[in-house]
C-alpha cells in the first residue's frame, strides 16, 4: 500500500534540459529531478490548533486568494500569508496563520475556510492581526490516513537530485525511470504546487466570497462550500460560517483535482475527464453530464456556452499531452469538444470578457482571444515569469503565482499588462 501510493506520488520531476555528449562512443545523460518524500506526524501534530505568527518570506507558495482588501497566499502545508494589498503597487505583510497541513482554502464574510489535513477549520480575520479558529469540523476528507508506528501520512517533502548516467543504461533517454535505491518510478515533468484550491466566484468585497484561482479544489456558491478530495465532492451547509454544518458527500472517482462554479453548475476536473454538476439543489449536487479526455490533470474555466480546459503530462497524473481543449456546453447534457489547441506546459487559466489568461508553468503566461472558438488567437506570451495559477480581476488587476513568487499586472490594456508589484520567494 505504502510502495503503491510513493510509486505515485513521489514522482520525478525533470527541472531543467537534458543534454547528450558522445566521444569515442561513450555518452552520458545529466538528470536533474526532485523527489518528494513521506513525512509523518503524530496525531497530536495531526490535530493541533491553529497559530498567529509574524510576517514571514514566501518559501513554497500555493494558492493566491483576494478578498476585500487583502491578498492570501498560501505557504505548502504550512499555512497562510495575509498582505494588505489596499494599493497594489505596495502590498504590506500583515500576518501569517499557521496551519500544518494547509492547502486549500475559500473566504466568505470574514471567515477562513479551510483544510488541515482532512479537518475543515472555519477562522475569524474580521481582525487580520489576530485571526482565530471560531471551530473545525474533523476527519470529513479521505486522503489522509494513519498507519500504525508511523502516524498520519500527511504530505511530501521536496528533495532536489542530480543523477548521471551513461547511454548504455536502460533508463537513457527515457520517459520514466526506476530509482536505483527505492524502486521507485519517476516521470520527466514539472513538480507539482499541489492542488491550488480558491474561490472561483466573480465578485469580491462586503460579505460575498472572494475571489481565486482555477485549480480550485474548494469553492464557495449558493451559500455553500464544495471540496472536492481524490474521489469525492463534499457539500457544508455555511448560512453560519463560522461553524459549517456537513451535508453530503458524493463518490465522483478516482483522480479527481479541481473545481469551478458559474452560475447553478460545478465543473469538475478530473484526471480523465470533465464532469457537470446541477446545483438545482445546492445542499445535493447532481451529476448531469461529463466529458472524457486524455489522461493528464486539467483546471477548468467555463462561461454559458464553452469550457476551456487545460491538459498538461509530466507530473503525477501520467499524462503525454499538452494541451488546450475548448468544449461547447451550450447543451449542458451533451458538451462536444470544438478544437485543441497545442501548448507547452499548461496550468492554471482565468477568463475575462474575451480573454484567457493561461499559466505555461516555467515558460511564463500565455494571452489568448478566445472570441471565436474554433480560431482562439495568442495576443502576448510573458516570458518573463513562472506561472501556475491567476486571477484576473474585474478591476483591471491580474494575480499571478508561481515557483518564484507572486505577481501583480494592471491589465487595463487586456491584452498587454503592466507589471505593479512582486512578492518575491525566499529560497531557504
Amino acid at each position: 500500500m505504502e510502495m503503491n501510493k510513493l510509486a505515485i506520488l513521489t514522482f520525478m520531476v525533470l527541472a531543467s534540459g537534458i543534454f547528450t555528449s558522445c566521444l569515442k562512443d561513450e555518452c552520458v545523460e545529466k538528470l536533474e529531478y526532485a523527489v518528494y518524500e513521506p513525512v509523518y506526524l503524530s496525531e497530536e501534530q495531526y490535530n493541533e490548533g491553529i497559530s498567529v505568527l509574524e510576517p514571514r518570506p514566501l518559501q513554497q507558495p500555493g494558492i493566491i486568494y483576494t478578498y476585500q482588501d487583502y491578498l492570501f497566499i498560501n505557504e505548502l502545508n504550512k499555512g497562510i500569508h495575509i498582505f494588505d494589498n489596499s494599493d497594489p503597487n505596495n502590498p504590506q505583510a500583515v500576518s501569517f496563520i499557521s496551519i500544518l497541513g494547509n492547502t486549500h482554502f475559500a473566504i466568505i464574510k470574514n471567515q477562513i475556510l479551510a483544510n488541515k489535513f482532512g479537518h475543515l477549520l472555519s477562522i475569524d480575520i474580521s481582525n487580520p492581526l489576530s485571526p482565530e479558529e471560531t471551530s473545525r469540523v474533523s476527519d470529513v476528507s479521505n486522503d489522509y490516513y494513519f498507519e500504525n508506528n508511523r502516524g498520519y501520512l500527511a504530505y511530501y517533502e521536496k528533495t532536489d537530485r542530480v543523477e548521471t548516467i551513461d547511454c548504455s543504461d536502460p533508463e537513457f533517454n527515457s520517459v520514466r525511470w526506476t530509482d536505483r535505491q527505492t524502486g521507485n518510478i519517476f516521470w520527466q515533468g514539472r513538480p507539482e504546487v499541489d492542488f491550488l484550491a480558491a474561490d472561483a466566484s466573480n465578485s469580491s468585497g462586503g460579505g460575498d466570497p472572494g475571489v481565486g484561482g482555477s485549480t480550485a479544489r474548494m469553492t464557495i456558491s449558493h451559500n455553500t462550500l464544495y471540496w472536492v478530495n481524490d474521489s469525492q465532492l463534499l457539500t457544508f451547509d455555511i448560512s453560519d460560517q463560522k461553524k459549517p454544518r456537513e451535508i453530503s458527500s458524493t463518490n465522483i472517482g478516482w483522480g479527481i483535482e479541481t473545481i469551478y462554479p458559474f452560475k447553478d453548475k460545478l465543473f469538475i476536473g478530473s484526471t480523465s475527464g470533465m464532469f457537470i454538476f446541477s446545483l438545482e439543489d445546492p445542499y445535493r449536487p447532481e451529476l448531469q453530464s461529463s466529458f472524457s479526455h486524455a489522461n493528464a490533470c486539467d483546471p477548468v474555466v467555463a462561461n454559458d456556452n464553452t469550457a476551456f480546459v487545460t491538459l498538461r503530462s509530466g507530473n503525477e497524473c501520467n499524462g503525454f499531452v499538452n494541451q488546450l481543449d475548448v468544449i461547447d456546453v451550450e447543451n449542458i447534457n451533451a458538451p462536444y469538444l470544438i478544437r485543441t489547441y497545442e501548448m507547452i506546459q499548461p496550468q492554471g487559466i482565468s477568463l475575462l470578457d474575451k480573454y484567457l489568461y493561461l499559466c505555461e508553468g516555467d515558460f511564463g503566461l500565455k494571452i489568448l482571444d478566445v472570441s471565436q472558438r474554433d480560431d482562439v488567437k495568442l495576443l502576448n506570451h510573458i516570458k518573463s515569469i513562472k506561472a501556475n495559477d491567476v486571477i484576473a480581476l474585474g478591476n483591471d488587476i491580474l494575480m499571478v503565482i508561481g515557483d518564484d513568487g507572486f505577481t501583480q499586472f494592471d491589465i487595463s490594456e487586456r491584452d498587454n499588462p503592466k507589471l505593479l508589484s512582486e512578492i518575491t520567494v525566499d529560497k531557504p
